[in-house]
């Protein structure tokens, strides 16, 4: 809910911006350095984790809901040992649960558009969208935890490993949704057709 929620933003906010520094610094010490906010997290149920991730996939939440996913997913993702490949997994299970629903929309789209009018789409995109651009969120951080890692550094290879991970599992994502693009591209160009035979002139401005 939002009241968990709203302290796991705040608990991790304030100090997310110093733990890469202070984690990097322990790098090479035998007690690794656990940062508070890396402890705050430690102390949020797993499951109120993975249904952050599935908040920004529901439809017909409130602005704020979907605000406050999306703070507490960057929020986390600047811990180094956040769980980024916990979330990136469960935004893809939603993005693919949400590429169906936005596929059947398209077909009754394409179907009701035959019959003259110009119809919008229906929530899933939107859903589709919102976790996406969450997906987007933990790449970067996750590529930004690479960055922070020295190359003499004994995490260095492992944490290589990880990104090549996360890339290879949003890669398999994107593969995954291009039925679904390549379908928004057929729709796409129908509707255009579908203009320019009620407006000929307009294809010729």
């Amino acid at each position: 809910g939002a009241g968990w929620s709203g302290a796991a933003a705040a608990g991790v906010g304030e100090v997310g911006g110093e733990t890469r520094g202070k984690e990097a610094a322990a790098d090479e010490n035998t007690e690794e350095y656990i940062s508070p906010a890396m402890q705050a997290m430690q102390q949020i149920p797993m499951a109120q984790l993975r249904q952050c991730a599935t908040l920004l996939g529901r439809e017909g939440l409130s602005d704020a809901v979907y605000t406050r996913s999306k703070s507490v997913l960057k929020a986390l993702s600047t811990i180094s040992k956040a769980p980024r490949h916990m979330f990136i997994s469960e935004l893809s299970e939603e993005a693919e649960r949400l590429a169906s629903d936005a596929s059947q929309e398209l077909s009754a789209l394409a179907r009701s558009s035959e019959t003259g009018r110009l119809p919008t789409t229906g929530q899933s995109f939107a859903a589709v969208q919102r976790v996406l651009e969450a997906v987007q969120v933990l790449v970067k951080a996750e590529s930004s935890m690479m960055m922070a890692v020295s190359s003499t550094s004994s995490k260095y290879a492992a944490q290589k490993q990880q990104l090549k991970q996360v890339h290879d599992e949003v890669q398999g994502l994107n593969d995954r949704l291009q039925p679904l693009w390549d379908q928004l591209s057929g729709y796409a160009s129908g509707v255009e057709e579908l203009i320019q035979a009620r407006d000929p002139m307009r294809g010729e401005r």
